[in-house]
C-alpha cells in the first residue's frame, strides 16, 4: 500500500503527534527529570522532581508504554530477554523525544505551550521550529526547555512543601472533622487559631 498523503498532510500528522507528546504530563515529567538532573536546580529541586513528577510518570500508563518500548528496542538482535535499559536511558530518551517533538511543531505552538498569547514577529509566523536558522532553533528549544523544567521543578517543590505541612499537621493537629468539637472543649484544651 502506497502512502498517498502529501508532504503537508504528513507534516500536520507529525505536528499533531508532537503536540500530543508535549501536552502529555507523564512524557514531559520524564523529560524534565533529565533536564533537571543536568540543570542547576539544586538537590531539593532534583529530589522534588524525582518524588512528585518522575515516580508518578513512571507508574502512569504512558510511562509503562515508554518503558516497554525501550526494553523491546534494547534487545540484542531482536532476541527475547536480551534487552535492558537504565533509568538514565528512559529520561534521556524522553528529553531527546521532546526535542524532536519541538522541531515538528510551529513556533506559535511553542508560545501556546508556555501560555503566551503574544503576536509573533512576521519572520516567525506560520513557521515550524525546524525551519528556523540554527541560532533561532536553539533559542526556541532552549527557552522552552528552561521554562518547562523550571515550571515543573517549582510545582514539585510546592508539592514537597505541602507534604511537609501536611505531615506536621497530621502529627500535631486534631482531624478536620473534630474542629466543631474543639469549640466545646475548655479553653486550655483548644488548639490555637
Amino acid at each position: 500500500m502506497v502512502d498517498e498523503r502529501t508532504e503537508e498532510q504528513k507534516r500536520k500528522g507529525y505536528r499533531k503527534n508532537a503536540l500530543d507528546n508535549l501536552k502529555d504530563d507523564s512524557f514531559v515529567s520524564l523529560a524534565v527529570a533529565h533536564l533537571a538532573e543536568k540543570g542547576d536546580f539544586g538537590e531539593a529541586g532534583k529530589s522534588a522532581i524525582e518524588m512528585y513528577k518522575y515516580f508518578p510518570a513512571l507508574n502512569s500508563e504512558d510511562g509503562k508504554k515508554l518503558q516497554n518500548s525501550l526494553l523491546l528496542n534494547s534487545r540484542q538482535d531482536g532476541q527475547r530477554y536480551t534487552g535492558r535499559f537504565f533509568e538514565a536511558d528512559l529520561i534521556k530518551y524522553a528529553a531527546e523525544d521532546m526535542q524532536k517533538s519541538l522541531l515538528s511543531i510551529k513556533v506559535s505552538d511553542v508560545l501556546g505551550l508556555i501560555g503566551s498569547d503574544q503576536l509573533l514577529k512576521g519572520n516567525y509566523r506560520g513557521k515550524y521550529v525546524s525551519e528556523l536558522n540554527e541560532k533561532d532553533k536553539q533559542i526556541v528549544i532552549g527557552s522552552y526547555q528552561a521554562y518547562i523544567a523550571t515550571k515543573y521543578v517549582s510545582e514539585a517543590l510546592g508539592e514537597s512543601v505541602n507534604g511537609i505541612k501536611g505531615g506536621l499537621e497530621e502529627i500535631i493537629c486534631e482531624p478536620q472533622n473534630s474542629i466543631n468539637e474543639d469549640l466545646k472543649r475548655p479553653q486550655e484544651y483548644r488548639t490555637a487559631s
